[in-house]
């Protein structure tokens, strides 16, 4: 084992920190969102009656590597909370902190060991990556920012009492509990120094957490998916207000009712058009028209050429859905050769909801869209988008799975990893309670090989999860 957590805050809202992490101060003094990241979502510690922070229990080891990207929005002594801590329990063996002066300082519980030199900016991103052995005469510590040593020492007293180890990292605000600044984190990882070969166990540098969600079934689909059979997309129920509803000379009686989405009626004259053009365009796949039984002859055209023609209505009204191939359209517009009422007009992208669609929410729904099984042995496995990376070095990956169990009794599962038309499961299946819970499942290197993991590897391989009993 070497790398125990990585975090890129792109998988969970301000009210599912805990989904992740162990402890937070309170509910009011963090913030998720891409305001406070580099590349995406990051979180944000502030104060409000009290410093916020994070913290992550881990393997306990004695020797620990922190790395961080770090802003800050105000320069502030610190006095109370370290931005970043390693602990053990409650107690705090070393810290980072910084002054109103601009620069970092390594501290034991709070006493300063070193103060760094570099002058660092309010409001801009730094890497910063800690490492540290604990011990009372012959303990460690090395700081760098963006990739410089800073402060290294050895022969040091870094160890507060207990048993010198560090089982708990803490990612704080970093300044008073109430000085009105606030601290931004993203793309955090933390390791231990144990494994051998290329397993990573040192300072990795600047590194950029991504995080893929399934986007496609895999070699497994034995679950049973819950959650409807139609899921809407963001461009459910199209209104004037994603675009401009205009109509051709030939009279429309009341319009503007077309587009409203409700049964108010607009009457058509023989020849008569309305389109609806799209400020923004919009990915759609479905016409939804509530037609009255006059209405018998007419078509939909579309921005990219096609058209579909009116089928006459069979009762009154008659709600009728007009599906298409998925495309990006500027306009839609609905033509009557024979005049007559409409009642309403909406337009949709439409998703059947399948086993991988239940699981790819990028913050998950819980018991909304989900897969159930009550049969042993029963897997899932799933396809993701590829890294937005090309080229460079894949020092790790973590697989999340969030599950529960819906009943009495012991409930046990495991995930496991598909690669190269091979499984490779957990040792030990998680005890699910009756509250969702996240497994994280930290993997150094690619067990297919032994090596590290590769770019064109990650792309290809399936994650999945199984019942076990």
């Amino acid at each position: 084992m070497a790398l125990l957590f990585i975090d890129g805050m792109e998988h969970y809202a301000t009210a599912g920190m805990l989904q992740k992490w162990d402890e937070q101060n309170g509910t009011s003094r963090h913030t998720v969102g891409t305001a406070y990241g580099r590349f995406g979502n990051g979180i944000q510690f502030q104060a409000n009656s009290g410093g916020g922070y994070g913290r992550k229990n881990i393997t306990p080891s004695a020797t620990v590597i922190i790395g961080f990207a770090h802003r800050v929005t105000v320069l502030e002594d610190q006095t109370n909370d370290p931005v970043i801590a390693m602990m053990e329990g409650t107690g705090y063996h070393v810290e980072v902190r910084y002054a109103t002066n601009g620069v970092f300082r390594v501290t034991r519980n709070g006493t300063t060991l070193a103060t760094g030199t570099t002058v660092i900016s309010a409001s801009l991103w730094r890497y910063v990556e800690l490492k540290a052995t604990i011990d009372g005469t012959i303990g460690s510590y090395e700081l760098r920012i963006n990739g410089a040593v800073e402060l290294t020492a050895t022969n040091q007293n870094t160890r507060n009492g207990g048993a010198g180890v560090v089982n708990k990292v803490h990612f704080g605000l970093g300044g008073a509990a109430d000085g009105g600044h606030a601290t931004h984190f993203d793309d955090i990882y933390v390791l231990d120094s144990t494994g051998s070969g290329s397993v990573p166990r040192d300072f990795l540098g600047d590194v950029k957490v991504e995080t893929l969600i399934p986007d496609g079934a895999g070699n497994y689909s034995q679950f049973t998916n819950v959650g409807g059979d139609t899921v809407f997309g963001t461009n459910r129920a199209l209104t004037p207000s994603a675009g401009t509803a205009t109509s051709t000379s030939t009279v429309i009686t009341n319009a503007a009712n077309i587009w409203d989405g409700t049964d108010a009626s607009a009457v058509f004259a023989a020849g008569a058009s309305a389109r609806m053009t799209f400020s923004v365009p919009q990915t759609l796949n479905t016409v939804r028209l509530r037609q009255h039984l006059s209405m018998t002859s007419g078509k939909i055209v579309l921005s990219n050429g096609l058209e579909i023609p009116l089928i006459t209505a069979t009762t009154n009204p008659h709600q009728r859905d007009y599906t298409f191939t998925e495309a990006t359209l500027s306009w839609v517009e609905i033509q009557s050769a024979s005049g007559g009422t409409l009642y309403d007009a909406q337009l949709y992208r439409i998703t059947v909801n399948t086993r991988w669609t239940s699981v790819d929410d990028p913050v998950a729904d819980d018991d909304v869209t989900y897969n159930t099984s009550n049969t042993l042995g029963q897997r899932d496995s799933f396809s993701h988008g590829n890294l937005v990376m090309t080229a460079g070095t894949v020092r790790g990956i973590q697989q999340i799975t969030r599950w529960r169990k819906d009943d009495a009794g012991v409930r046990t599962a495991k995930q496991f990893l598909r690669v190269g038309g091979a499984d490779y499961g957990e040792s030990t299946a998680s005890v699910l309670s009756t509250s969702y819970a996240n497994r994280l499942r930290p993997i150094d290197l690619n067990p297919a090989t032994g090596n590290a993991w590769t770019i064109a590897e990650i792309n290809a391989l399936e994650a999945g999860y199984e019942l076990v009993s």
